[in-house]
């Protein structure tokens, strides 16, 4: 297996065991960045067409599974 595959079977279990725990906005989150990443490193590799379809994907991610908004604790 390359090193890409073994991360994201690595990345795949983690995730796995996320949901079991019942952690779903982890998921989410988790998913809808490594989206949002490969567009933008689509862009920056002047592939556009590909970096568009894939902010579609994020765009419907989100609408479908939106994220719930992060409460920041006060650290005071």
């Amino acid at each position: 297996m390359s090193k890409l595959e073994n991360v994201t079977a690595e990345l795949c279990d983690q995730l796995m065991i996320e949901a079991s725990s019942g952690d779903l906005n982890c998921i989410k989150n988790t998913v809808a960045m490594l989206i949002e990443y490969s567009a933008c490193e689509l862009a920056r590799h002047k592939n556009s067409e590909a970096s568009i379809l894939l902010l579609d994907v994020a765009k419907e991610f989100e609408r479908t599974f939106p994220r719930e908004k992060q409460r920041h604790q006060s650290i005071l």
